[in-house]
């Protein structure tokens, strides 16, 4: 029988009455003796007046993986489970040093710290093209059919007086400790349906489904009252999106947030300075009173029953031993996954390492042609690529043809890449070719004619007339397409429609930036970053030479010395590299001689007028930023 209440730290913990009293307590008199034992004013004290306020059946729960944490359920979190799929399924410790290398080498930071893991997200999905679907029933084991614990109990009584709750855990401990599941939503599905479920980065990358976003603005219009617990607010991908849209649209105007961060001490009210969460600041911003409280979850829950009439949450069981999760895979599986996964990931250098020296198929000769196309090896690795994609039907032709063309491009030969993405394209439309192909394609041909515009002896081709029939090839592919486009030929698309049309990106700045960073993309992040120097060249910014270097680096360390011999070529880059250096990395890329001549004379050209500008002003020695200018690069 449940006992008296008392108020210690925050925290609201049972006390046995002993005695008569405590053989006659009823259960149906619980939340009565809670009330006026514990009364509203010490209810106050813990929870926030906006809070306290509000009715349960007014109120939404919003849930992350660690209401799941607690015994008995056990539910693992994300880094547990990435280490856990990166030791079952790929050889996690080479995973883990090349990943932790390239991390500290380009910088890759989570809340201040240099990342030590991959996300989960890109994990699974490359564990699910490496293994099957059924691999994540295998890495999930604990999550199909764990037991609830006191924090699920809650929250199905919370479900039972009306109140809502979303979830982006994929287990069903709430609808097995007796919730609702009318009033219940699960963001990114359940174990059992593998194939939706948002445990991969190929399913979240491209949001939330119209569907479920309606259902959820539904269910907050109807809230005064959000409660976040357990939740990292890391679902970048999805939620994230669709928070900044309800906060634009001011959907959480005049309602209360309370976001609980767990904390296993104590109980401290404002966020912790060191660990910001940005959706705070977008409620704030969208007229939300947000309040935050540091302290063990269970006791800011213990102060919800109290104030909602629920009865109180259970003990805490103990931790139980549980046997790992064992997949039984094969070394040469987790090997081949491994060097998949490097591959997804732009570590193209360690590719080519684990690749030397054997007789690949088909699957092989396409990481092999990006290994190939970062190392500067144009030809080689429009070879690996019709190894690849032999086949003799319209949309392999035309993938083909595009890797083709993209070789012709980079290696210079600029007129004839351009000649074959328009034949190319013009066949593609006629034959029924895929959107998403043509559209790869369209993005390509964009991607040739911004580059002839910026060459002296090509410039005067780049007509009017051939922007516009580009913009119509990516326009009329898009128009096709049945989803949104992924994280990469978002910014892709964006990016080149803006350098065609003299626009503006309609993404700016650092987003697509971090959309690689947190898609694992690391060649892709460093191609954004790349081409930001430029714009923020072209804009009149002063950069620092160093910056240019860094860059540079950047992409060697991943291997990528054909991105790396390009950023000399940035505007403002002319000092920040030597002629023999510069030099010395065009004779190492893939280009045809005169393509080779023709970027060194532009570079070489635009130091000298340079620093002939600089001694006409007076800033002798000096470049634009009063900086010295490096000799020697």
């Amino acid at each position: 029988m449940w006992g008296h209440f008392r108020q210690t730290r925050g925290s609201v913990q049972l006390e046995p009455l002993g005695g008569d009293a405590e053989d006659g307590l009823q259960s149906a008199h619980r939340t009565e003796l809670i009330r006026a034992v514990l009364g509203p004013m010490a209810v106050s004290r813990v929870l926030p007046t906006a809070v306290a306020a509000v009715a349960p059946l007014r109120a939404t729960v919003w849930s992350g993986a660690g209401v799941s944490a607690d015994a008995p359920t056990q539910g693992p979190v994300g880094p547990t489970l990435t280490q856990r799929a990166l030791d079952q399924a790929f050889d996690g410790p080479a995973v883990t040093r090349r990943l932790g290398k390239a991390y500290r080498e380009l910088r890759i930071v989570d809340a201040g710290k240099i990342r030590r893991l991959p996300r989960l997200e890109t994990v699974l999905d490359v564990a699910v093209a490496a293994h099957g679907i059924g691999v994540l029933a295998e890495l999930l084991a604990d999550l199909i059919s764990p037991p609830p614990n006191a924090q699920h109990q809650f929250f199905a009584e919370h479900l039972l007086v009306g109140g809502h709750h979303v979830t982006a855990n994929f287990d069903t401990c709430i609808e097995r400790a007796g919730g609702d599941e009318s009033r219940l939503v699960h963001l990114h599905g359940v174990v059992g349906s593998w194939e939706a479920m948002g445990a991969r980065l190929s399913v979240i990358e491209k949001g939330l489904p119209d569907t479920l976003q309606s259902q959820l603005r539904s269910i907050i219009s109807a809230s005064d009252l959000l409660v976040v617990v357990g939740y990292s607010g890391l679902d970048y991908f999805d939620v994230d999106p669709f928070w900044r849209d309800c906060n634009g649209e001011k959907l959480l105007e005049g309602k209360t947030v309370l976001w609980v961060e767990h904390n296993d001490s104590g109980w401290e009210v404002g966020e912790d300075p060191s660990r910001p969460h940005p959706q705070l600041r977008g409620f704030a911003a969208g007229g939300a009173e947000v309040h935050v409280i540091r302290a063990p979850t269970r006791d800011v829950l213990s102060a919800l029953a109290v104030n909602w009439s629920i009865p109180p949450m259970d003990n805490v069981l103990p931790w139980e031993e549980r046997d790992p999760v064992e997949l039984g895979l094969d070394s040469e599986a987790r090997e081949r996954a491994t060097t998949r996964l490097f591959a997804v990931m732009g570590l193209h250098d360690t590719v080519r390492e684990r690749l030397a020296g054997r007789t690949l198929d088909r699957e092989e000769h396409d990481w092999a042609a990006s290994a190939a196309w970062t190392a500067g090896q144009y030809r080689i690795s429009a070879d690996h690529w019709a190894k690849a994609k032999p086949g003799a039907d319209p949309e392999t032709t035309a993938i083909r043809t595009e890797r083709r063309a993209a070789a012709l491009w980079l290696r210079g030969e600029l007129r004839h890449a351009r000649r074959e993405l328009d034949g190319g394209l013009e066949r593609a439309e006629l034959e029924g070719v895929s959107p998403e192909e043509r559209l790869v394609m369209a993005e390509t041909l964009g991607r040739v004619l911004a580059h002839m515009a910026r060459l002296p002896d090509t410039r005067l081709l780049v007509t009017s007339a051939r922007r516009r029939e580009a913009l119509g090839y990516l326009d009329r592919a898009e128009a096709e397409l049945s989803g949104p486009l992924g994280v990469e030929m978002t910014a892709r698309v964006d990016s080149v429609r803006a350098a065609l049309t003299g626009g503006a990106e309609s993404r700016p700045g650092e987003e697509p930036v971090q959309d690689f960073n947190q898609s694992e993309a690391l060649l892709a992040m460093l191609n954004y970053r790349h081409a930001e120097l430029r714009k923020r060249a072209e804009r009149g910014e002063v950069i620092d030479p160093s910056e240019y270097r860094r860059q540079a680096d950047d992409f060697s360390c991943i291997g990528d010395w054909g991105d790396a011999a390009r950023v000399p070529l940035l505007p403002g880059a002319e000092f920040a590299f030597s002629p023999g250096s510069v030099w010395k990395g065009f004779r190492e890329v893939d280009f045809t001689e005169w393509h080779r001549i023709r970027l060194f004379a532009a570079w070489y050209g635009r130091r000298t007028v340079r620093r002939m500008r600089a001694r006409v002003t007076g800033g002798r020695g000096r470049n634009p930023s009063g900086k010295e200018i490096l000799k020697d690069g």
